[in-house]
């Protein structure tokens, strides 16, 4: 039986649209929970249904397949949590790459590990404007096509077309230091370099305008260093720490310096920890899986 079939039978019998949410609800929260999180997706998902049971007598019954209409409910659903989504990449760019995510319960842990954004997507991501980024995900991860994408959003098919060819907006030059500055830390961070290049990286993230230095620091082994660091969106501090003998990495940190407040998330007070780590030991080897 199509979803169009079920809908229709709704009508008449409001306890079959259960068959619309047990066929399309896994995805539409997966979907969700990769752009706002675990947290929140099941209350987003559970607006959509209910928005689209509300609004089912309306639905185009020529149309068999109604996960397009779902993915579009879903998405206006999002738009009510654009800043919550757009902090969320943020902060998972600033992440290490396979830092786990936290999960709410058992049954939501597959589907959030499934979902986990890489910092350079969530960057990317990040630097989009709405509608792409919902053009982007549609067609990336729901897997729609132009067509169900365009009636998803509820949008004539030759506007897809346009934005897919429009050419995207250059990046503001506070984008272009905060990634510049991003790039050097994940460099620190996800790989082994001689001392040279990495005492030439910061001397270029030094360069970087917005970036300041701090003579005495100490990271979560107590170990002594010089911290460059920069405050990103006025409210978050983004720190490198380093071996002022060796120019060795030690970690990393982001700190909130002064209390922070969006809506549908938790606040943050100046001076709580969002983000940290700390490399111990590294090593080349001869050939990969060696060790040093």
């Amino acid at each position: 039986m199509t979803d169009a079939a079920v809908l229709r039978e709704s009508l008449r019998q409001p306890e079959r649209f259960a068959d619309l949410f047990d066929r399309h609800g896994d995805e539409i929260h997966r979907y969700v929970a990769r752009r706002l999180g675990p947290d929140m997706a099941e209350d987003v998902v559970a607006e959509t249904f209910l928005t689209a049971f509300r609004k089912r007598a309306r639905y185009d019954l020529g149309r068999a397949d109604a996960r397009p209409w779902l993915y579009g409910i879903a998405t206006h659903a999002l738009r009510e949590h654009r800043r919550a989504e757009a902090r969320r990449n943020r902060a998972l760019a600033r992440a290490a790459p396979d830092r786990p995510e936290e999960s709410f319960d058992e049954r939501s842990t597959a589907r959030v590990a499934a979902g986990r954004l890489r910092p350079e997507l969530a960057a990317a991501l990040a630097r989009l404007s709405a509608a792409d980024r919902d053009l982007l995900l549609l067609i990336a991860w729901a897997e729609l096509s132009y067509d169900e994408a365009a009636r998803a959003l509820g949008v004539p098919i030759g506007t897809i077309k346009l934005m897919k060819k429009a050419k995207p907006k250059p990046p503001t030059a506070e984008e272009r230091d905060s990634t510049a500055f991003e790039l050097v830390s994940r460099s620190m961070r996800d790989a082994v370099l001689p001392s040279k290049i990495e005492a030439a990286l910061y001397g270029a993230a030094a360069r970087i305008p917005g970036v300041r230095y701090e003579p005495a620091a100490a990271d979560l082994g107590r170990r002594r260093g010089v911290t460059l660091y920069r405050v990103e969106n006025g409210y978050l501090r983004s720190e490198i720490l380093i071996d002022p003998r060796t120019y060795a990495y030690l970690g990393f940190r982001a700190i909130a310096v002064k209390d922070h407040r969006e809506p549908g998330l938790l606040p943050l007070k100046r001076g709580q920890i969002t983000g940290w780590g700390a490399l111990t030991a590294s090593s080349f080897v001869p050939k990969p899986g060696g060790r040093g």
